[in-house]
């Protein structure tokens, strides 16, 4: 089959529409409302082969700015990997991830992506090393109450804003804090977790909280004053009642957690370059990270 490569699909509407058309077909999720509320930048670079004016496959680009051991570093994480059914066996995932290496191994610091358990031989090939990630749990401070926050209204602008000013002061909890991508926040914020965004006037932090299995989960904790510490945000994040409070990042100070290997669908594979992660690290890219 005969096909070309194309990375800038955001403004044509054709290719877009057909990049929709295959992610929805692959994942059950469309691109095309994140695109039309702004948050679609050049930090989501989709690699695209086309044949006949139709996306036949994709593995996108996501610049990811974060901290590593103490120093700004350019993480670059692959995803959004699909292969339409009909193009499938053709090496066309190959073509498009090695185009993708050629085009930022130099220009990163490390290279990264989440695979299920169907490719775990695949991505070994182009010198991806399988990393375990590890799970978070902290106990809620005692004697603490229903935490005092007000649910943010994605709908309502100023909300919104109250989000961005605190996603721009990022999350001082985190030993791996991602920046600079609030496009990707708002990919979840704006849709699957709009009704989970909660802002405390206390810590003058946003935290994103959730329920998984039946336990409180701090998805995200993002602002926050001088001094705020892990149990500060636990506090705000559990319930009455509430024990254990799953993070969904890993802490810079994780002294008092309780630490266990991260039950997943998705590993985690890395592609060292100037800098490396391994599973000695006890890391957990954080959750709303992944794209």
């Amino acid at each position: 089959m005969q096909y070309s490569i194309e990375t800038r699909i955001r403004d044509n509407p054709i290719l877009r529409s057909s990049f929709n058309a295959l992610a929805e077909e692959t994942f059950g999720l469309s691109f095309e409302a994140w695109h039309q509320a702004g948050y679609w930048t050049d930090r989501y670079l989709p690699y695209v082969a086309c044949a006949g004016g139709r996306v036949i496959a994709n593995a996108s680009v996501n610049l990811m700015d974060t901290v590593w051991n103490g120093n700004p570093r350019r993480f670059i994480q692959i995803g959004t990997v699909m292969t339409a059914r009909d193009a499938r066996g053709m090496g066309i995932a190959r073509s498009l991830l090695e185009r993708i290496l050629q085009d930022w191994e130099r220009r990163s610091d490390l290279i990264y992506l989440f695979a299920n358990d169907t490719v775990l031989d695949f991505y070994p090939k182009f010198g991806f090393e399988r990393v375990q990630e590890y799970q978070f749990r902290v106990k809620q401070p005692r004697g603490a109450g229903a935490p005092l926050l007000r649910k943010l209204d994605m709908e309502k602008t100023e909300d919104r804003e109250r989000l961005r000013n605190c996603y721009e002061r990022g999350n001082p909890l985190s030993r791996l804090p991602m920046r600079n991508n609030f496009g990707l926040l708002m990919f979840y914020c704006s849709s699957f977790l709009k009704d989970c965004v909660y802002y405390s006037r206390d810590l003058d932090a946003v935290l994103v909280i959730g329920e998984e299995d039946g336990e409180r989960h701090l998805i995200e904790f993002l602002g926050g004053g001088a001094g705020i510490s892990l149990k500060d945000a636990a506090g705000a994040a559990g319930e009455a009642g509430a024990e254990d409070i799953l993070l969904g990042f890993a802490p810079e100070d994780p002294e008092g957690c309780v630490i266990e290997n991260l039950d997943t669908e998705d590993f985690l594979f890395v592609r060292s370059g100037r800098e490396t992660i391994k599973s000695v690290d006890r890391i957990r890219f954080p959750e709303l990270s992944h794209a």
